[in-house]
């Protein structure tokens, strides 16, 4: 059995993500290319309207589609740990794992994406923003990201997952519908972090991506390999409530 980590990625980007001796090709390089090249022909305006962003950030994100490439030599392409830099993945603080654990790290963690559909940490990839949920409809062919990506992720689990594996997943609400859980075939084990504030457990964003990312971390450096192992997970003050925990949502309070 093994335990298989999800993230969501974050529109946060690493101004300097670094590059390492493993290299590894997204799954879905083609299909990342196929709405690229869609997004290629969006103008900046048209990207405000569609992504809710500032004229500035659109320039930039406008850019970015045009300078994508496929190629993993290209200087503009980095590895999926190190480009993400959102709470999560600095919680997580890949640049303290030892080298012996890339290895484990590349089975056992996976990043969803709007654009790459899923990806492994090594995976080669070029800076963008493409969140999952927004209206985008590649050539009207489907409605929108989330049919686009579903079964093909579901295809890409079947291949690369063995029976007894279970989930982990520390995606957000946005990603995570993209896994379709009833129907993958997986168990899967969904976190929920919550603090205690004036008589009541209320989740509180930023300190929930802050554990989501150390929870992964933590799955990774104890190599947890069974139900008892994860629930032992009390990193910052956070434990495992059984009472009011469910057979796939865990609640960890503080």
């Amino acid at each position: 059995m093994s335990y298989k980590v999800f993230l969501s990625p974050t529109k946060n980007i690493n101004p300097t993500p670094k590059r390492y001796e493993i290299v590894s090709i997204p799954c879905f390089n083609k299909e990342a290319k196929y709405l690229v090249d869609q997004l290629k022909t969006k103008t900046t305006n048209e990207l405000v309207e569609l992504m809710h962003i500032s004229k500035d950030l659109a320039n930039l994100t406008y850019e970015r589609f045009q300078n994508w490439k496929m190629n993993p030599e290209n200087a503009l392409s980095f590895h999926a740990i190190t480009m993400y830099a959102g709470e999560a993945f600095k919680a997580f603080d890949f640049e303290s794992i030892e080298r012996n654990n890339y290895m484990k790290l590349q089975h056992n963690l996976f990043i969803l994406s709007g654009l790459y559909g899923i990806l492994k940490p090594f995976d080669i990839v070029s800076p963008y923003r493409l969140e999952i949920g927004l209206p985008f409809a590649p050539s009207n062919l489907k409605k929108n990201l989330y049919v686009f990506w579903q079964e093909k992720i579901h295809q890409f689990l079947t291949l690369n997952l063995v029976e007894n594996d279970v989930l982990v997943n520390l995606a957000s609400q946005e990603y995570a519908k993209v896994l379709d859980f009833k129907n993958l075939g997986f168990r899967t084990i969904t976190p929920i972090f919550k603090e205690y504030n004036d008589g009541n457990y209320k989740m509180v964003m930023m300190y929930a991506k802050n554990a989501r990312g150390k929870m992964a971390r933590y799955i990774l450096d104890n190599d947890v390999q069974n139900d008892e192992d994860l629930k032992r997970f009390q990193v910052d003050g956070y434990s495992f409530d059984e009472k009011y925990s469910s057979h796939s949502e865990w609640l960890f309070v503080r």
